[in-house]
């Protein structure tokens, strides 16, 4: 599969406040159905220690690229 993005580093944004809705919900599941390079996703799993995390993408060259700290 050809690199589309070549795989820079993505800086998420938004993610104050996301994580000030994922602050006020429940302990539980949270499942990340866009998880890309992955920036957002280790954000929200140092962050919201009440949730467990699930995350996926269809595009496996962006997954398998990513350099997550959960790795």
């Amino acid at each position: 599969m050809n690199n589309r993005v070549e795989y820079k580093e993505h800086i998420g944004v938004m993610k104050e406040e996301v994580i000030n809705i994922l602050t006020s919900l429940p302990k539980g599941i949270f499942i990340d159905a866009t998880y890309g390079y992955g920036s957002h996703f280790d954000y929200f799993l140092n962050n919201c220690h009440h949730l467990s995390f699930i995350g996926f993408d269809r595009d496996a060259d962006a997954v398998i690229n990513s350099k997550p700290e959960h790795k």
